[in-house]
């Protein structure tokens, strides 16, 4: 609480306005599987949702790749119902503290369990509570192999996106990455959200203007089609 009560002060401070956080939930508190503790995970997500509450942010990304990861052998199908049980548990906390949540899917490198937009969007769908919605995170649907018009989907479900490059998860324009065809679709469903960079830097301060223009070119041209 002491640790907590310092770095609010800290995130109540920043130059920068604070959108979201990440990660949510940590590896050892398993979500699916034969060992998964529900009393524990609900009152750590009530302790979390507390805390962010008085954070400026309301948003939280919930990646959690290895608190998701299927043991050898556990069956995907109830796998999925075993995390659409907690999610809806989860969006009515997060109802209660005013917090949106964002299902993030994650490339097959990091976890085995919803690799995909296509298999996120089921489980947002499943849920069905505004407070529980999908993130489109463009750079695991590159290392996925995901193809765009999957996100004409995501309309009334969608709540943030965040994008990298596919080699190396670098800023846009480091390589030179072609993002319209991803962005073409989001401008086909009218989304005006945030679009997050979400990737590694090398140099925060040489980088970042270039990205942005580089990104902002791409994203006035997929928008204006």
């Amino acid at each position: 609480d002491e640790n907590f009560e310092r770095n609010l002060y800290k995130l109540n401070h920043l130059k920068t306005n604070l959108f979201a956080f990440n990660i949510f939930m940590p590896g050892d508190l398993k979500l699916v599987g034969p060992n998964v503790n529900e009393k524990a995970i609900l009152e750590y997500v009530d302790i979390i949702l507390e805390r962010v509450a008085k954070t400026p942010a309301r948003m939280i990304v919930w990646g959690s790749g290895g608190a998701r990861r299927l043991p050898d052998g556990f069956d995907k199908e109830t796998a999925k119902m075993q995390f659409i049980s907690i999610a809806r548990k989860v969006a009515k906390k997060a109802k209660k503290y005013k917090i949106i949540i964002a299902l993030e899917a994650l490339n097959s490198t990091e976890t085995n369990f919803i690799n995909t937009v296509d298999e996120s969007l089921f489980i947002v769908k499943s849920v069905n509570h505004p407070n529980f919605r999908l993130n489109v995170d463009i750079y695991h649907m590159l290392k996925e192999g995901e193809k765009p018009d999957i996100i004409a989907e995501t309309n009334k479900y969608i709540g943030h996106v965040e994008i990298a490059e596919r080699d190396g998860r670098t800023a846009p324009g480091v390589i030179g990455t072609d993002f319209t065809p991803y962005l073409r679709e989001l401008a086909k469903i009218k989304y005006n959200k945030k679009i997050v960079i979400e990737g590694r830097w090398k140099n925060l301060t040489d980088i970042a203007k270039m990205s942005k223009i580089f990104l902002q070119k791409q994203i006035d041209e997929a928008y204006s089609d």
